[in-house]
């Protein structure tokens, strides 16, 4: 079990989904995925790139897709932990 404050509430894999016009269909990250910070390293882009925790430095590859489709486009995201 993870002692961070933030990191304990995030599962080593998290994802969430968006149909656009849908939101019984959609889900979101957990509140912690905001305490994260993006860093510059690998990923240089809005949909794909690795967050940092502040507090322990542990990674996260965060990675979001979009999909559009006529009568409600998709976005899926997902959020890996990676190893310290």
């Amino acid at each position: 079990m993870d002692s961070c404050r933030i990191c304990s509430q995030l599962a080593d894999v998290e994802t969430a989904f968006n149909k656009n016009g849908k939101p019984e269909y959609s889900s979101s990250l957990p509140l912690a995925f905001n305490e994260l910070t993006r860093i510059e390293e690998d990923y240089h882009s809005v949909d794909d790139y690795i967050a940092q925790c502040p507090l322990c430095k542990t990674k996260y590859h965060y990675r979001s897709t979009y999909e559009f489709l006529v009568g409600g486009s998709e976005d899926e995201i997902t959020l890996t932990r990676l190893l310290k």
